[in-house]
């Protein structure tokens, strides 16, 4: 049999934590290993369990998942860990999105996915297949318009 993907949650309203968990919990292929209330935490607790799979929102206290983001995938790269961050947040805005995708987070969803989707974006992220939820991906590509509007030739 097939090891469980092992996943951790960090967000810091503790209703969304304990919703997500016990709906992926439902999955004989996901195991959640760990839970925590900001980005400090989220990214010391991280860097001690090893997860495969992280689910990182954006605003929290002490750290952001931005920054939590881009210590993790940075220590991740330096051991050799295969880790995915996938950013499921409510935030959709520029100045939230490209950090986010720019501090290495594989994925970038939102709090209005679907749940079964939410297990769908899991799994695919532990094969190495991002998701970019549609509007994500307007956003990024605005961004990369403004970006060429202001380049001089």
């Amino acid at each position: 049999m097939q090891d469980k993907i092992k996943v951790m949650l960090v967000d810091d309203h503790e209703m969304v934590r304990m919703g997500l968990s016990a709906y992926i919990s439902t999955d004989e292929e996901i195991e959640i290993v760990g839970e925590a209330n900001n980005g400090k935490l989220g990214s010391e607790m991280a860097l001690e369990l090893k997860p495969d799979v992280i689910l990182m929102d954006l605003v929290m206290d002490e750290m952001n998942g931005i920054e939590a983001t881009k210590i993790i995938v940075t220590e991740a790269q330096k051991i050799g860990w295969d880790v995915k961050v996938i950013i499921l947040t409510s935030f959709i805005e520029e100045d939230k999105v490209m950090p986010a995708l720019e501090a290495g987070a594989f994925s970038y969803i939102l709090k209005t996915t679907r749940a079964e989707d939410v297990i769908r974006t899991i799994k695919k992220a532990k094969r190495g297949e991002s998701i970019l939820e549609g509007k994500v991906s307007q956003v990024m590509l605005n961004s990369n318009k403004k970006k060429m509007r202001s380049m001089t030739f």
